[in-house]
């Protein structure tokens, strides 16, 4: 099997700009761009990700595709409404202290996700449970086997 990556022109050619600038593929050819200026909590990559953190999860695989250079939230943070925030900040969130806000998914085929949030109660479950939970938004019940002693090491 062939593992075809894309790699940007700029890579290919090594272009070397000087401090403050970066390589830029434009229709016109290849140039050195001056960097921008990022807004709060963000920063400027070259090689931009293509999985971007924000309060809501993908719910699609992400790719170690390198994106076009633009400015990307900084560790620690997740985009919502075109900002840099805290993910304690994020709307319809309860503020807390709590380790476990891990989204887990579950595939029904190709496209269908059920998403599941795990609260701190289940800390205290045994090892591995069958758990009856019902989906806050949309109304489904799904059963989900989970081994608890995985998701508590995060």
């Amino acid at each position: 099997m062939d593992i075809l990556v894309k790699i940007p022109r700029c890579a290919e050619v090594r272009v070397k700009c000087q401090a403050g600038h970066h390589c830029e593929d434009t229709p016109t050819g290849i140039t050195c761009a001056p960097d921008p200026v990022c807004p709060a909590n963000e920063v400027f990559n070259i090689c931009a990700s293509d999985c971007e953190q924000t309060c809501v999860p993908m719910g699609r695989p992400c790719t170690l595709n390198c994106l076009p250079p633009k400015c990307q939230c900084k560790d620690g943070y997740v985009r919502e409404g075109g900002r840099c925030i805290d993910p304690k900040k994020c709307p319809n969130r309860k503020q807390s202290t709590d380790r476990i806000h891990e989204s887990v998914m579950q595939s029904y085929g190709s496209d269908f996700y059920l998403c599941f949030f795990l609260k701190k109660s289940l800390r205290k479950a045994t090892p591995m449970k069958k758990i009856r939970m019902k989906k806050k938004h949309g109304g489904i019940v799904g059963i989900l086997i989970i081994n608890l002693l995985e998701v508590n090491k995060v």
